[in-house]
């Protein structure tokens, strides 16, 4: 399955001047309101079908848009909404007007032309247009006109509702346990919260989701998406990009399959394919990947309004690819859990640290889209059994504590981890003040993080990422040994046995920055703890991250993130790119 080519839009001289239709008839031109192209008359649409439409292209009367921005238009002609759809590339916008190129050219032609000919019935009219599907507003039927029947039977019809806030980190754990289950809590709902639903009930359809000066147009297929388009045009999330951030491309070829397809009319996978550059199962992930990158994005909207309709085509010559929705959530969630430390996610965890969890008996199923590795599934099966605590299962896990924590997360997150007790009573505040529980306290304090950190890695005791620039490690190493300052207090005054233990802990973390601090010792410690693909992947997310950097005009951050990229996978690519950014040529 191939994606339709990203390709440039149509250059504007491909859209012809305008010309009357009859000597002393000066035509209207047609005007664009929201995702609706607007004719006064039958005459003016048959003038714009010879004068600019024949050549692909179309002018319309507009407030400013966006240039390069893909554009799903309904067309109505007079009274009549006709069943048309045009999909549309923005060329030129100017002095209020909009140049337009037509990507579906033939079959939007044919179906105009049938309409000219009165072989072509309308769809409805402006005063009852709302009372069906619209693929192009949000002003259509409130949520209340969904009903349990309809859900139980994924014969879902058109409503819109409103987008609540974004969850919060420590609410994606509870995920789970804030669902929607009730249709009528769709009326105002998170994007993360409508979608879980809609992939759970395994609706067929369009959801629509409209936020500030943003719009993804995503086709869901029982539980999968199929198809997503998103406005404005991101070329970081396009096809040809994708394949060349996972390698899969090169630039050289990248321009060979654009041409291809600008004279074939063949999408860019399709052309890519042909040329031999690239594997049809290479196409087929990049797609995937575009569906995840483009769904992430509008997770985190808070604001703005949705639609649902019923399923329609996508657009042109759109292939449909299915992303299962679980793997997209899991995506989005694992993206927000990365950036988090040990001490983070713990906090995340907070009493529940303590609780017994298992596994779901279908994890083996979801492993593929949820991409779980093969350590994840081993960590799953043997320590995540429904005996030991969270704290337990992760002490002494081959993934680390942190990821083997982060990991826990995604799956109560998900669901494919579930706590198998009850949660632990709020404990009760002590009321003594005496000296001698404070030093208990403090000493058993000490104990417990000598033991957490004596289970962690080097980069966890720093409380550092493990592909984290080796410059932060001073900073976060001082904040680590503040907390066993023996000159100060609590410690200055704690009885001898606290104080060992702070020496202790102090001793640990001496020896892991120690150890990160050299690089020859760093880079060796990181092949003990991570395989090739796991370093090579950090290299290429700390690769993008530079070349932002770098457009930013940040060359310090760059460079940082390029030395690390080096460290971690020391290609001749990586190390050009390092050159040049270090020679300001970046």
């Amino acid at each position: 399955p191939l994606e339709p080519s990203p390709l440039e839009p149509s250059p504007p001289e491909a859209l012809a001047p305008e010309s009357s239709t009859e000597a002393g008839s000066a035509p209207e031109p047609p005007r664009l309101e929201d995702d609706l192209v607007i004719f006064n008359h039958r005459q003016d649409l048959a003038h714009e079908m010879t004068a600019n439409l024949k050549n692909g292209g179309l002018f319309v009367e507009s407030e400013p848009v966006a240039i390069r921005s893909k554009r799903r238009l309904r067309v109505q002609v007079g009274d009549d909404i006709l069943p048309v759809v045009l999909e549309t590339d923005v060329v030129f916008a100017n002095e209020g007007r909009v140049g337009l190129s037509i990507a579906n050219t033939p079959a939007a032609q044919k179906d105009l032309q049938r309409y000219l000919d009165g072989q072509l019935a309308p769809d409805a009219s402006p005063t009852n247009a709302s009372q069906g599907p619209q693929t192009g507003g949000l002003n259509t039927l409130d949520v209340k006109n969904l009903n349990a029947d309809a859900v139980a039977s994924g014969d879902v019809q058109t409503f819109a509702g409103t987008l609540a806030q974004a969850p919060t980190t420590p609410e994606l754990l509870r995920l789970q346990e804030t669902r929607i289950e009730d249709p009528a809590q769709l009326s105002r709902v998170g994007t993360l919260h409508l979608c879980e639903y809609a992939f759970r009930q395994q609706w067929k359809g369009v959801l629509t989701i409209k936020t500030d000066g943003q719009l993804r147009r995503v086709w869901l297929h029982e539980g999968s998406v199929a198809y997503i388009e998103s406005e404005p045009y991101e070329d970081a999330m396009s096809l040809g990009r994708i394949l060349v951030s996972q390698k899969k491309l090169t630039e050289v070829h990248l321009r060979d399959g654009l041409d291809n397809s600008k004279r074939s009319g063949r999408s860019l996978g399709r052309s890519l394919v042909l040329l031999g550059v690239v594997k049809r199962t290479d196409i087929t992930g990049a797609l995937r990947e575009q569906v995840r990158l483009k769904m992430d994005g509008c997770f985190g909207w808070s604001t703005g309004h949705y639609e649902w309709t019923p399923w329609t085509e996508p657009p042109g010559q759109a292939d449909l690819v299915l992303t299962r929705g679980v793997g997209v959530m899991a995506r989005h969630i694992r993206g927000r859990l990365d950036h988090l430390s040990v001490a983070d996610v713990e906090r995340l965890f907070g009493r529940d640290l303590s609780r017994t969890v298992a596994h779901a008996s279908d994890v083996d199923q979801l492993a593929t889209s949820l991409q779980l590795a093969p350590r994840d599934l081993r960590f799953l099966e043997l320590q995540v059994d429904g005996t030991k605590t969270v704290s337990d299962a992760v002490t002494g896990s081959a993934l680390g504590r942190l990821a083997s924590l982060r990991l826990l997360a995604l799956g109560l997150g998900l669901g494919f981890v579930r706590y198998t007790d009850e949660p632990a009573p709020r404990a009760s505040t002590p009321t003594t003040t005496a000296s001698a529980n404070a030093e208990s306290r403090l000493t058993a304090k000490l104990q417990e993080t000598l033991k957490l950190i004596r289970s962690q890695n080097h980069f966890e005791r720093l409380g550092v990422h493990w592909s984290a620039h080796h410059r932060t490690y001073r900073a976060a190493y001082d904040a680590q040994v503040a907390d066993v300052d023996l000159s100060k207090p609590p410690l200055r005054d704690a009885p001898d046995e606290a104080k060992t233990v702070a020496r202790n802990i102090r001793v640990e973390l001496d020896a892991a920055f120690k150890a990160l601090t050299e690089t020859h010792t760093r880079s060796s410690y990181r092949k003990q703890l991570f395989d090739p693909t796991e370093r090579e992947y950090a290299s290429d997310m700390l690769v993008k991250q530079g070349e932002v950097a770098l457009m930013r005009g940040d060359r310090v951050q760059a460079i940082e993130c390029l030395e690390t990229a080096v460290e971690l996978s020391p290609t001749p690519r990586n190390r050009a790119l390092l050159k040049s950014a270090r020679d300001g040529r970046g």
